[in-house]
């Protein structure tokens, strides 16, 4: 309850300030590689209908937030917009039902679109374009935007990077005013009726729903999903399907497997319209449209009450003006829909000299190379886009390097095990070292909130260090068990560790605060099963943590307080795991010489081959829908494409 709590007292000083504005908190550039999840001060983005306009604002910034960015002017082409999504690369989509448009607006830059600018993509087609959902992957490639159209009466979808005329695909007929769509893990789409008070569900690829929902709707408007719980089991994690309901000024919380009610959220609603789940905070924004507001609810319930919202903004200062649909700013916040898995012909491309070299681990940086720890060399080793590998050897003879990190600011940071030091490298040759007090030997090592986190294994201990002069700043205790590898949230670390009484593998999340102990900080604790050893970890997409375990199977689980652990069992002993650009979980098989790919929303796990006595090991992604694989039988790295 410690964050939750934190969280609490922030809002409640923020909704005391009245109309007071409160400065903004940046969450800083997000870095380029993988491995690093949202930040606590995420933005939000908001389709106002009253100034034809798309503001996004920090929800953190107080009651009266400023506009970080305002879409606003004639050239932007916004007359009575109704719908929007906003894409996992900073894309907005906005509907048009009034003339058919939809348009799209490329970030530019970097930087997501602002000001008076005209769309950079106007796709016709559809009548009424009504309710947006999108599942965009990370390469952009298969990316679908779903839609009603008012109209028709149907359920579409078309490609999310058309361009004029756009080929849609028609998914359901027959509706009554189809207000929203979405897409669950699983591929089902959901469709709400705002003319017959329902909301229905349609397995893949069928036009005839398998559950229709209508206790308790009224007037539905817009869909999300997430997960929730009640005051009567609070740590009771229930899949979940949130519906805005616009005419009794209500959200419906029903069981997404079931269609059972599970809740009614009703507190500071005036004629709810956009809604959008943050999976990592557990909780829900509704927009208002009558009183030009957004309000945040937590799950479960928090101390205030369950219709009690958590964070109110609503000044005058927001821009806000019937706000009609909004969207979480960092996309990795919303659970995307089914991901598409592997399609065409993945294959090794070509492999690269690298004899001499045995890596242990690899990361892609922010540089674009790939950095990879040699210990038996005691060396750090980079591999170019181009394939080009060199090797740096550590100053410090026999390290034992164990585990390495790329700083968003542009060295490496690395763990030297036998010599109880970490260790910064710079491209090409320049390295500089730090000693671990009391010369405890370190494992893993992680880069958050600014500082580096160690993991210590003997004194059960997590040492941390200043990235700017390197410095050693402190360390906290792991209660009750040995600290192995780390992770890294934009909110914290997440380290497993061994139980020092029943020897069996947890995983636990800190936050930041040194007062508390380790062992009192996690709300849910991860247990893996009795004799599940795990190896490195790494953060995969939505904030989840991913493993293998050294065995036959691969675990994950939800770095939100549900914790939920799920295995997927694999055909021969895991090795490396890594994250592809893909958004796909890869991970090698030595044994079988092959190298093999899990969904992570469904946990369906393709293998592909590689040449015969390759025994491929450490991984990256590469950064260009291609991975770098080290293979350990021919002492070669090879590139394999998927994409």
């Amino acid at each position: 309850m410690l964050r939750r709590l934190v969280a609490v007292i922030l809002a409640a000083v923020l909704m005391s300030l009245g109309d007071a504005p409160v400065g903004a908190f940046s969450p800083g550039p997000k870095p380029l590689y993988g491995g690093m999840c949202m930040s606590l001060f995420r933005t939000t983005a908001v389709l106002n209908e009253g100034n034809n306009s798309v503001t996004t604002f920090d929800m953190l910034s107080g009651f009266d937030a400023v506009p970080a960015n305002v879409l606003i002017g004639p050239h932007t082409k916004l007359q009575a917009p109704r719908t929007f999504a906003y894409g996992a690369r900073q894309r907005i989509v906005v509907g048009l039902p009034s003339s058919g448009s939809i348009l799209r607006f490329d970030p530019a830059g970097g930087v997501q679109a602002t000001g008076d600018v005209a769309p950079h993509a106007v796709i016709s087609g559809a009548r009424a374009p009504l309710g947006f959902w999108v599942t965009e992957s990370p390469l952009g490639a298969n990316s679908q935007l779903y839609l009603g159209d008012d109209l028709s009466g149907t359920a579409l979808s078309v490609p999310f990077l058309s361009t004029g005329q756009g080929q849609f695909t028609t998914l359901a007929s027959g509706i009554v005013r189809p207000d929203a769509t979405m897409v669950d893990r699983f591929g089902n789409l959901w469709v709400a009726s705002f003319g017959s008070n329902t909301v229905s569900r349609f397995a893949p690829g069928s036009v005839t729903p398998n559950l229709t929902i209508a206790n308790g709707i009224s007037g539905p408007f817009a869909l999300a999903h997430g997960y929730w719980d009640t005051v009567a089991a609070p740590n009771v994690a229930i899949e979940s399907l949130f519906v805005t309901n616009f005419h009794s000024n209500s959200v419906g919380v029903y069981d997404l497997n079931t269609g059972a009610p599970v809740t009614q959220i009703t507190g500071f609603l005036d004629h709810p319209t956009g809604i959008a789940y943050d999976q990592l905070l557990d909780m829900i924004a509704v927009a208002n449209y009558n009183t030009d507001s957004i309000v945040e609810y937590f799950a479960p319930p928090t101390l205030l009450g369950p219709d009690v919202p958590i964070t109110y903004v609503g000044g005058p200062h927001t821009r806000l003006s019937h706000p009609v649909a909004l969207w979480f700013g960092d996309s990795s916040s919303n659970i995307p829909g089914v991901q598409t898995d592997v399609v065409g012909s993945p294959h090794r491309d070509v492999e690269y000299p690298a004899v001499g070299t045995t890596l242990l681990a690899m990361e892609r940086a922010r540089d674009g190379n790939v950095y990879g720890i040699d210990p038996t060399h005691n060396a750090i080793v980079t591999i170019s886009p181009a394939g080009r590998v060199t090797s740096a050897t550590v100053p410090t003879p026999n390290a034992g390097l164990s585990d390495l990190t790329p700083d968003p600011d542009g060295p490496v940071w690395f763990v030297e095990h036998a010599a109880a030091k970490i260790g910064k490298f710079t491209p090409p040759n320049t390295f500089v070292e730090y000693s671990i007090p009391n010369h405890d030997l370190p494992q893993g090592i992680a880069f958050s909130l600014g500082s580096l986190f160690v993991t210590l294994p003997v004194p059960h201990r997590l040492a941390i260090f200043s990235t700017v002069g390197g410095g050693f700043v402190g360390s906290i205790g792991v209660a009750g068990g040995s600290p192995q590898w780390i992770v890294s949230l934009d909110s914290g670390v997440v380290i497993d560790y061994v139980d020092s009484r029943s020897r069996t593998w947890l995983q636990a999340m800190y936050s930041g605060n040194p007062s508390v102990p380790f062992g009192m900080v996690p709300e849910f604790p991860t247990v893996v099963p009795a004799g599940h050893r795990v190896g490195r970890m790494i953060i995969g997409p939505n904030c989840t943590v991913w493993f293998p375990e050294l065995g036959t199977a691969i675990g994950t689980y939800s770095t939100n307080p549900r914790r939920i652990l799920t295995e997927y069992a694999t055909a021969t002993k895991p090795g490396a795991i890594g994250l592809g650009d893909d958004g796909g979980i890869w991970f090698s098989e030595p044994a079988i010489a092959s190298v093999a790919r899990a969904n992570v929303n469904t946990g369906v796990i393709a293998s592909f081959p590689l040449p015969a006595g390759s025994r491929p090991q450490a991984l990256a992604g590469g950064g260009d829908g291609a991975l770098w694989i080290w293979e350990s039988g021919s002492q070669n790295v090879a590139r394999f494409v998927y994409h």
